[in-house]
């Protein structure tokens, strides 16, 4: 019934349809571009170091200016354009280069766009799953789609797909309302805080122990 978490949904729907679009079926298509087993280990690995790296350094940044959504457009936009290198690079070097510059775009996105729906709720976070479940949605169908077209074999589609994906993701932001960008002050001494809390290091290791499993 608000326009705001109307707007997020379709954001988190088309957002997470680019990365549908192409995780699944990255491996499969640098292998079929010639790429080793090894070359193909190496350019995944940068993936999950980003996602370390990246989003604390981008999350701080947007809440010490309180830029979260110019933000995160930013880091949807660089996604859209990073991908579309793989058109055009060739070898193991070329490759590990545009996955390396995607997933420093993309890999603050989520944590971004989780933040700026919470904060849209305000005191109404029981709908919190209502908005992110589109995510859900988005990521399965186009699974689903891209693999009927056998799109690893089709690096126009798969790419385009996912370029077009995160563009349009964009737009969809486009009449959210956030705050004026400025400087917060005191943020970083509440996060060194927070950070030494028992709960919040339990809950990094159970992340640990999950993307291992994906591993």
């Amino acid at each position: 019934r608000r326009p705001g978490l109307r707007r997020l949904g379709l954001f988190y729907f088309l957002n997470y349809a680019g990365l549908g679009a192409f995780f699944p079926f990255l491996p499969l298509l640098l292998a079929g571009r010639g790429l080793s087993a090894t070359q193909v280990a190496w350019v995944m690995l940068s993936i999950p170091v980003f996602n370390l790296l990246m989003p604390p350094l981008w999350g701080g940044l947007a809440d010490a200016w309180r830029a979260r959504l110019a933000l995160l457009r930013l880091a949807s936009l660089g996604a859209a354009l990073a991908v579309l290198l793989m058109l055009v690079v060739h070898g193991f070097a070329g490759h590990l280069l545009a996955v390396v510059l995607f997933s420093f775009f993309r890999s603050p996105i989520h944590t971004l766009a989780d933040a700026a729906t919470s904060a849209a709720l305000g005191d109404d976070q029981r709908r919190f799953g209502q908005v992110r479940v589109w995510g859900s949605a988005g990521f399965g169908l186009f699974v689903q789609v891209m693999g009927l077209w056998r799109a690893a074999t089709r690096p126009a589609i798969l790419v385009g797909t996912t370029a077009v994906s995160y563009g349009l993701s964009v737009l969809a932001t486009w009449g959210l309302a956030a705050p004026p960008v400025g400087r917060e002050p005191g943020l970083w001494r509440q996060l060194r805080t927070e950070v030494q809390a028992p709960a919040l290091r339990l809950f990094l290791l159970a992340n640990t122990v999950y993307y291992a499993a994906h591993a």
